[in-house]
């Protein structure tokens, strides 16, 4: 099965069935303290084959604060490398330092592109970045397509189960395709990669926009889904016909390994 998502240029000259890029959104720190500069990087290629193509400078970025404050970071955007065993890729990259304690929600747009028949093509992505304490990680962005999680979106053992739900707006997207997919962190040689099936994985949203998934192994995943002909959208006082990706990148920990004595078993134990 061939994956229906792409970088926005091949938007322009391809069917979605021929679509075989991902957007990439991701940082380096899951887990991250207040005034601690995190930096993170966006992509477009292919995750798990670490494959890259180069991307156009994003449209918009945009932290969402615990708060309900929003900063906008559009502006700290550079062209930066990043290199995985002999690969080096182009990449725009940014910097944010959360000031307060509360899960921030980083949203970028990537920049649109006008395709036949008056349609505007557009990827909107999402990534949560935990600092310190809870509170915030379904906060809404106002994309026009979102996925917003259902789940928390880390904390997240390998092999638990992640639930989302595909919004336009306000309006759940039902029986639309998501494609699952993992971020690997070396490249795999040809010969070693499984079937396509098992490379990028697919469910359907239900009829409230709601779908599930069980992520099996610990690193960073995209979760994605194209929607075509998703309403109008106005853009430099123009109206378009908006087709376009919601994707929400979730990083997945190891599993815990308890090395100590539970306090249960200390309180059944002398009891």
């Amino acid at each position: 099965m061939k994956r229906e998502f792409a970088c926005v240029i091949l938007m322009l000259v391809m069917s979605p069935a021929a679509f075989s890029h991902f957007p990439i959104l991701i940082h380096d720190a899951p887990f991250a303290e207040v005034n601690q500069a995190v930096k993170f990087m966006f992509a477009v290629g292919h995750p798990y084959e670490q494959e890259y193509t180069d991307p156009p400078k994003p449209e918009k970025v945009t932290a969402f604060g615990p708060n309900g404050q929003s900063t906008d970071l559009t502006a700290s955007l550079t062209a930066g490398q990043y290199t995985v065993d002999t690969l080096t890729a182009k990449v725009w990259e940014f910097t944010y330092k959360p000031e307060a304690p509360g899960d921030c929600i980083v949203a970028l747009n990537t920049a649109p592109e006008i395709g036949l028949n008056n349609m505007l093509n557009q990827e909107f992505l999402k990534v949560c970045l935990h600092v310190e304490e809870q509170g915030g990680w379904d906060t809404r962005t106002g994309q026009p397509l979102e996925i917003v999680p259902l789940t928390r979106p880390y904390g997240l053992e390998e092999g638990y189960v992640f639930t989302g739900q595909l919004l336009k707006g306000n309006e759940p997207l039902a029986g639309v395709s998501v494609e699952i997919e993992q971020f690997m962190t070396q490249v795999p040689a040809a010969e070693d990669l499984p079937p396509e099936p098992l490379i990028t994985k697919v469910v359907k949203t239900d009829p409230n926009g709601v779908f599930t998934y069980t992520l099996p192994h610990p690193g960073w995943w995209i979760i994605a889904a194209y929607v075509e002909n998703a309403g109008e959208i106005q853009k430099d006082g123009r109206t378009y016909t908006l087709s376009g990706l919601a994707a929400l990148w979730i990083h997945v920990e190891k599993t815990f390994e308890q090395k100590f004595t539970s306090r249960i078993y200390i309180w059944q134990k002398h009891n």
